[in-house]
């Protein structure tokens, strides 16, 4: 839901959406049933970071933040 948010560049949602989520991964850190939960996280937190470091009012560019890949390990 965070990354649909951030594709109709709603800050509030995006930031809401993606700590609630990462809030709920952290405890499966590093993997969960093959998935790389530890990077799933990683890059979910560097989404926020950028978001962070951006004007709270510019909408421009927030739907040029790439989503995260979810990796599965061998």
């Amino acid at each position: 839901m965070g990354y649909y948010h951030l594709q109709r560049a709603n800050r509030r949602g995006v930031i809401y959406s993606l700590s609630g989520g990462l809030e709920r991964l952290r405890p499966f850190a590093p993997a969960c049933q093959r998935v790389e939960v530890a990077r799933l996280v990683g890059d979910v937190e560097a989404t926020l970071e950028r978001l962070s470091q951006s004007r709270p009012e510019a909408k421009a560019g927030l739907n040029e933040l790439p989503p995260p890949t979810i990796s599965w390990q061998q």
